[in-house]
């Protein structure tokens, strides 16, 4: 974890919809979790996002809350994001106890090469982004890095178990479980097949979101304010 400290101010939420918080440059967010109650805030957009990009979800903020005297420390627990633009729409900030550890997920860094790839002209396959762990908050780290080149050949495997943790993060997923692993080049029979299965797929995304642009714009309305409501009733 990085020994940089983190601050971000909050204020409490409006009664205004989230569309239109998002609209004028805030987050809809909700704080919730140890010795706090549950409290709906908004959240500077281009601040959030530029402390998510940068230290990730396990990295201890101190949330200065509008009204308390006393910042929060908490963890991203949830965000979520627009699908088509992809800038982030919602936050859960959990607050924590220093002393009890907490389950969380951290991302995998793939770094290095794989002599499977560039000499042998085989394929990666990463099964995993991210691995569950426990630890204390204070202990957490924001990535793990996994070398690939580890892989020199098609039966070299990386499993959960290679992975590098600090003696005070412990590991939950199954040790057997692969996170990385080179496959052999397909054939010219199975690329084939596959530029084929691939242009059926697209036509279909097509035609579907075809589909999509002729429902009547009250109808998107509407799904916005069923999400907005979704979000209200999440915060209660």
């Amino acid at each position: 974890m990085t020994t940089e400290k983190i601050n971000l101010s909050a204020l409490l939420r409006t009664k205004k919809k989230a569309k239109a918080i998002r609209n004028s440059g805030m987050i809809p967010a909700v704080l919730y979790g140890h010795d706090v109650e549950n409290t709906s805030l908004q959240l500077d957009s281009k601040k959030f996002e530029k402390i998510y990009d940068e230290a990730g979800g396990n990295t201890l903020i101190d949330l200065e809350v509008e009204g308390k005297k006393e910042p929060v420390r908490v963890l991203v627990q949830d965000i979520q994001f627009d699908p088509i633009v992809g800038n982030i729409t919602h936050a859960d900030l959990y607050a924590v106890n220093l002393k009890e550890k907490v389950v969380t997920e951290i991302p995998l860094k793939f770094t290095g090469e794989s002599a499977a790839v560039v000499d042998l002209e085989g394929n990666l396959v990463t099964n995993l982004t991210e691995v569950e762990v426990k630890a204390l908050p204070t202990d957490l780290i924001s990535e793990i890095e996994v070398d690939i080149s580890q892989l020199k050949t098609f039966d070299d495997v990386i499993r959960a178990s290679d992975l590098k943790l600090p003696d005070t993060i412990e590991l939950m997923e199954d040790p057997e479980r692969a996170i990385a692993l080179v496959t052999e080049p397909r054939s010219e029979e199975e690329m084939e097949a596959l530029d084929e299965d691939t242009s059926a797929a697209e036509e279909a995304a097509v035609e579907e979101l075809g589909k999509d642009k002729e429902q009547p714009e009250e109808g998107e309305e509407g799904g916005e304010e069923a999400a907005d409501e979704d979000e209200e009733a999440k915060e209660k």
